[in-house]
């Protein structure tokens, strides 16, 4: 019995040779494949098998003779086969060539170095160097044993090659491994490969958003506050990622911010501050932890004449030591004490009764975007980058 299969196989790698010749020198080969079954005895086994296959002059290659040698291993005259089935029925071609690629990635799914599925992948791209779905299977596979970034050079090549119904695909392949490895390596705060994996995309894509910002995001981690800074310049002025871009911006500005002491009046039990409203408007407030939102006197701001001018946010009950009351909040555009400053800050505008607090109180909504310290003994606010 093994014999006999043996011989089949031999047989129509045989049958597929012969036509294949035929065929790449543009004749007919049905004439000469009978001449070449004449030339060659054939045992009882392979008559047999081969009989109901058998039409006069020639033997026709079929789908079910490709599908032999493809399952005995034998690819290059599989897939050289193919080539001459496709001429000859394309439907059933094309039915045969995704099943062989089910089968070549229900290998890769087993493991991504099974010998057949590199063996397939070889002959494949050999036997048609430009065939998409081979191609796109090579990168998968490069994908799947861990060489992302080859994998991408692949998709990428794939991608500038293809027609424009074929790119979505490939984008969408690019997207979802993207989208794997960048959660991947942001769980394991794996900052050095996300940067490379970035750059490889950015090479192929460089202005691309997505991109961008993932690249910025794993330079803030390793505290390359000036390259980030420079990454993100590149799609500030962007329609659609512009605004996510300043913000980020101002994240990393605030991130890259050295230690400031910054000096304090004290007056009682309580210490106080200079600030800023929108750059230039100077202000002096107490500082409360336990204050949540930030207070200013109506009246200091509407003297200030700020520009651009503040904008109302919505009206809140605030505790105050005489009770509750219902107060205005507003939001300016930026508020800064030395080098740190927190953009579309918010106040609440109402009067105090203390006026040894100053123009107002300093609460949480600062304070909490950075790391601070009050050191009492030496009467200073120590703010330093977020840890």
């Amino acid at each position: 019995m093994k014999f006999a299969v043996a011989a089949l196989l031999m047989l129509l790698g045989f049958s597929v040779a012969v036509n294949l010749y035929w065929w790449r020198s543009d004749r007919e080969p049905a004439a000469d494949f009978a001449h070449q079954l004449q030339d060659r005895q054939f045992t009882t086994g392979e008559k047999r098998q081969l009989g109901q296959r058998q039409s006069a002059p020639a033997l026709a290659i079929s789908g079910a003779d490709l599908q032999l040698l493809f399952d005995a291993d034998d690819f290059s005259d599989a897939l050289a086969g193919l080539g001459w089935l496709q001429g000859q029925d394309h439907e059933a071609s094309l039915k045969l060539k995704q099943t062989w690629l089910a089968a070549a990635r229900e290998w890769m799914l087993a493991s991504a170095s099974n010998p057949r599925l590199l063996n397939f992948i070889d002959a494949a791209i050999d036997n048609d160097p430009n065939d998409f779905e081979f191609r796109r299977l090579e990168a998968e596979q490069l994908a799947a044993s861990g060489r992302l970034l080859q994998a991408l050079d692949r998709y990428y090549e794939l991608l500038n090659e293809s027609p424009q119904h074929l790119q979505g695909i490939l984008a969408a392949d690019i997207q979802r491994l993207v989208k794997d490895e960048v959660l991947s390596l942001s769980e394991a705060q794996a900052w050095p490969p996300l940067i490379a994996l970035a750059e490889r995309l950015l090479w192929h894509e460089p202005l691309h958003p997505p991109w961008v910002f993932i690249y910025a995001r794993a330079l803030v981690m390793e505290q390359r506050y000036a390259s980030a800074r420079s990454s993100l310049q590149t799609v500030l002025y962007d329609e659609y990622y512009g605004a996510k871009a300043r913000a980020m911006l101002e994240e990393v500005e605030r991130l890259g911010l050295a230690e400031a002491s910054i000096p304090l009046q004290k007056r009682g039990s309580h210490f106080l501050v200079d600030g800023r409203i929108n750059g230039d408007n100077k202000l002096t407030l107490m500082i409360d932890t336990g204050a949540t939102l930030s207070v200013i006197s109506p009246s200091l701001l509407q003297a200030a004449n700020v520009s651009p001018a503040p904008v109302f946010v919505r009206e809140a009950t605030i505790n105050t030591a005489g009770g509750k009351v219902r107060a205005p909040i507003f939001r300016v555009e930026s508020f800064a004490i030395g080098n740190y400053s927190v953009p579309n800050m918010q106040f609440v505008l109402l009067e105090l009764d203390d006026k040894t607090v100053g123009d107002g109180l300093l609460g949480m909504n600062f304070l909490r975007n950075f790391a601070f310290r009050l050191d009492q003994k030496n009467s200073l606010l120590v703010l330093s980058s977020p840890q």
